[in-house]
């Protein structure tokens, strides 16, 4: 029994010195092509006819150039080394057990009141810890958007963003994150920037399909989401899980399906799809108060977790299931 405790410690700790090299080698290459974005308008019916989700619709052909991709989600472990560098002043995110409220409550058990905690808002969860090698989540957009400049410049690469003050009128200023190139010049083409960056929608969609091995299943590499997901339906609300730990899709990709959602560069508008003209590299709408996140989370249902699912929070919210993959121009 000891030795099986030991083996599974080693190579839990093996695994995670194996993703903290976060390169080339952990990569995985995607042909570029030509595919159909979206829902299809023959989706099963359990997808459901919910109005928030007319946003996968119409389907329409988009183009992606060849790019890498990530094989796993940014685990905690690279994730606390990023802010344990003080690049960028950023620190991990909270705790849940450390999550509390300006205000008491009863307690269900005790009948004392007490300061009410994150447990008392999701209460079907079990209490869970930061895991080296689980997604790292509660992750903002921008600390998302440093980390990845922060990886570039660890690995000698040009940063693929930059943040930029924009004139509002009345002087009113806004920050701004827009992609640069290897010259550090602002673009909007994907195939100019050489650092790692956040992935497009089009190209997370794309990747999450099996790119040009796509076998058209409705989730990352299966029909089933209990193969590829970590969903609400195979966690019981335990909590995200090792990254890598359940099948791959067609490319070697995993997670793409459940675990943590993932932020990425666009922002969100619902009827994007609808009005879109540029369909190859497309970087979704010029402005907006929201971004996109792809793939589902542990703490949601199946449905959610559907290689087309789109939703677009807050650009400064996140809560704990958003995390994100990188990826790479070619």
């Amino acid at each position: 029994m000891k030795r099986k405790i030991v083996l599974a410690l080693f190579i839990n700790v093996l695994f995670t010195f194996v993703l903290m090299a976060q390169t080339e080698a952990n990569m995985v290459l995607v042909e570029g092509g030509t595919y159909t974005m979206g829902r299809d308008y023959s989706a099963p019916e359990w997808v459901g006819k919910d109005e928030d989700l007319n946003d996968e619709l119409p389907p329409h052909k988009v183009k992606v150039s060849d790019f890498y991709i990530a094989k796993f989600e940014v685990t905690v472990a690279l994730y606390m080394e990023f802010t344990q560098s003080n690049k960028f002043g950023i620190k991990m995110p909270i705790n849940p057990d450390d999550i509390t409220y300006d205000h008491e409550i009863e307690d269900p058990k005790t009948g004392q009141m007490r300061t009410k905690t994150w447990y008392d808002e999701y209460p079907g969860v079990d209490k869970w810890q930061w895991a080296a090698s689980n997604p790292i989540t509660g992750v903002v957009w921008r600390d998302a958007i440093s980390y990845c400049n922060w990886l570039s410049e660890k690995n000698r690469l040009p940063v693929a963003y930059k943040f930029k003050k924009v004139d509002l009128g009345d002087n009113i200023f806004e920050e701004v994150v827009v992609m640069v190139d290897a010259n550090g010049n602002e673009t909007t083409d994907v195939t100019l920037v050489r650092g790692y960056r956040l992935p497009t929608e089009a190209e997370w969609e794309y990747a999450a399909r099996g790119g040009k091995k796509a076998t058209g299943v409705i989730f990352a590499g299966s029909n089933n989401p209990s193969e590829v997901a970590w969903t609400d339906e195979t966690t019981y609300g335990k909590g995200p899980q090792m990254v890598g730990s359940l099948t791959p899709n067609e490319l070697g990709l995993f997670d793409m399906s459940g675990n943590a959602w993932e932020w990425c560069f666009d922002f969100y508008q619902k009827d994007f799809y609808a009005t879109n003209k540029n369909n190859t590299n497309p970087i979704g709408p010029s402005r907006s108060l929201y971004k996109v996140i792809r793939g589902g989370g542990w703490y949601y249902m199946p449905k959610l977790a559907r290689s087309v699912v789109r939703d677009g929070p807050e650009v400064t919210y996140t809560n704990y299931t958003y995390g994100f993959r990188i990826v790479r121009s070619k």
